[in-house]
């Protein structure tokens, strides 16, 4: 049984009043049984003849591959299948490696979109790998009806997609070789196609768990495995503390693991930016917007600097490039909340 794997029973009991029970049922099946990647049969891509090489990423750096897939075979989210003589015979795609955001290190990626034309990818329908995010000016309505100097929390999902289990048929499209051995990736990937639709449904649910377990949370949004908790001033700091803490047990309860580098709160915290094009403008998407006044009337923004920002008191403080995914920081000028 894999290390981390979300629990079905939590699920089932924290959905039980969910209005809609077939989606509720089907989650709690998704969970205990495995997912299906949404491969459209016809163009199912067949068994591998032959071994795709590494791409150059993966040559260049051997160890990010080898570090990374020691980790995952560890934890149960990758098997091999060299010497089983009972695993059909898999798809096979290539890995590599690419860089980090906002960091030196690399990470490992599992190409499938390779081949061209004909990957697993290509097999899947291009309409099932559409989502619509919530949107920036969401974020900034919660925070505005929060009030200047309100408290945020910010969590993000450790290695969310990897707590999602393919189910057994689906397996055999997620093969690759290295170094001589061949293997396969039985959890969700981060380079499939439906990976973020397939895993939003898992996160719609688990946002209608924390608003219906605590007033706490009523403010809460996520973008994707990002969540961002804001607390009215007027509640006061130890009741955001509650609301972390709430978030943290139901984490724990479904099955979750939280990237304890990247959770921050106080009344001001920083952020991943995403291009969002607003009248020919980059916008941040939506965490990262401290708990002050947004400027009245301000609603495109151009490429900022840190110092612009500086310059308007008491308002978002943004630091942003016009480059896709450039950090962002986003303060107010009251001290933080302690953890």
């Amino acid at each position: 049984m894999p290390a981390i794997k979300l629990r079905p029973e939590a699920w089932a009991c924290a959905l039980g009043a969910y209005p809609d029970r077939v989606f509720a049922e089907t989650l709690v099946s998704a969970i205990r049984h495995g997912v299906l990647l949404g491969v459209d049969p016809a163009c199912a891509p067949p068994a591998s003849s032959s071994i795709p090489p590494p791409l150059p990423s993966a040559l260049e750096f051997p160890e990010t591959v080898d570090k990374d897939l020691e980790n995952e075979v560890r934890l149960g989210r990758i098997i091999d299948i060299t010497d089983s003589a009972s695993v059909i015979r898999p798809l096979l795609s290539p890995l590599g490696s690419v860089p980090k955001k906002y960091s030196t290190k690399r990470r490992r990626i599992h190409h499938l979109s390779y081949p061209r034309g004909a990957s697993l990818n290509d097999a899947i329908p291009v309409e099932y790998g559409h989502l619509v995010y919530d949107a920036v000016l969401a974020t900034i309505d919660r925070i505005r009806s929060a009030g200047q100097g309100c408290y945020l929390y910010k969590a993000d999902l450790e290695a969310a997609f990897r707590h999602i289990a393919i189910h057994p048929s689906h397996t055999r499209f997620m093969g690759f070789e290295w170094k001589g051995r061949q293997y396969l990736d039985v959890f969700l990937p981060f380079g499939i196609r439906t990976g973020p639709r397939i895993y939003n449904y898992f996160a719609e649910a688990h946002h209608w768990i924390l608003l219906s377990r605590d007033e706490v949370l009523r403010l809460i949004q996520h973008y994707l495995d990002d969540w961002l908790n804001v607390t009215p001033a007027l509640r006061g700091v130890e009741y955001a503390r509650h609301g972390r803490d709430v978030f943290r047990t139901i984490a724990a309860e479904l099955g979750f693991s939280l990237s304890s580098d990247k959770e921050e709160a106080g009344q001001a915290v920083s952020a991943a930016c995403s291009p969002f094009r607003g009248s020919g403008s980059w916008l941040c998407q939506p965490f990262g917007f401290g708990g002050a006044v947004w400027p009245s009337g301000l609603r495109s923004l151009p490429s900022l600097s840190y110092q612009w920002g500086g310059s308007l008191p008491g308002a978002f403080v943004i630091s942003c490039g016009p480059l896709p995914h450039s950090l962002v920081v986003i303060a107010a000028a009251s001290p933080g909340l302690p953890n």
